[in-house]
């Protein structure tokens, strides 16, 4: 996972070494909930976990694509609302489970939620292995609200599945769109955004 400012240096890996990070996309809900788990080895059942929740309410879908391993990045940028201010529109949450006393910082914690960047794009890469192929893609654009539940069982039920590599969500949806402008007749302009990858 990757955090990325406006300015040339400004970059932030948020995954570190001794930290576990899992991801949860939430159709019904429209969000990503993303959780760090720091574990302390040396005393039983002792840890932490950071919650962070990112949704349509505090970030913009900029684009999925897959990758030629088979691995998914996804792209959002943080809205305004959200960079204003230190923590502003990010749901947080902290759990410690026994007692820590050199406890590794949390990167969700200090580099995102802490973060005063004005603009944040947010970089997710999800390996090959930690993905059901397009069943993934689906959920994460359901998750997103970029199809509808129709368009999911589509996704979901395609049978001969093509391979991820080469995906191009943002290219998909300016294509659709610029195709059905054509039928209607009317002109139809695709914001550009630059995606660092």
């Amino acid at each position: 996972m990757y955090l990325r400012g406006p300015e040339p240096g400004q970059f932030k890996e948020l995954h570190q070494e001794g930290a576990e990070i899992d991801i949860i996309f939430d159709f019904d809900e429209h969000l990503m909930a993303i959780r760090e788990t720091i574990e302390d080895h040396t005393r039983k059942y002792t840890f932490s976990s950071t919650y962070v929740r990112l949704g349509v309410h505090n970030t913009r879908f900029v684009n999925l694509q897959g990758l030629a391993d088979n691995s998914l990045l996804l792209t959002l940028r943080m809205k305004a609302s959200a960079c204003a201010e230190r923590g502003g529109g990010l749901r947080f949450r902290e759990k410690v489970s026994g007692f820590i006393p050199e406890k590794k910082k949390s990167r969700l914690r200090w580099d995102l939620y802490m973060c005063d960047w004005p603009e944040r794009t947010i970089q997710v890469l999800i390996p090959e292995d930690r993905t059901t192929g397009w069943k993934t893609v689906a959920l994460v654009l359901l998750a997103f609200q970029r199809v509808t539940m129709e368009n999911w069982c589509c996704l979901v039920n395609m049978k001969d599945e093509p391979p991820i590599a080469g995906l191009d969500w943002r290219e998909i949806e300016a294509d659709t769109q610029l195709d059905m402008e054509k039928k209607k007749g009317g002109d139809f302009a695709v914001e550009e955004v630059d995606i660092k990858t």
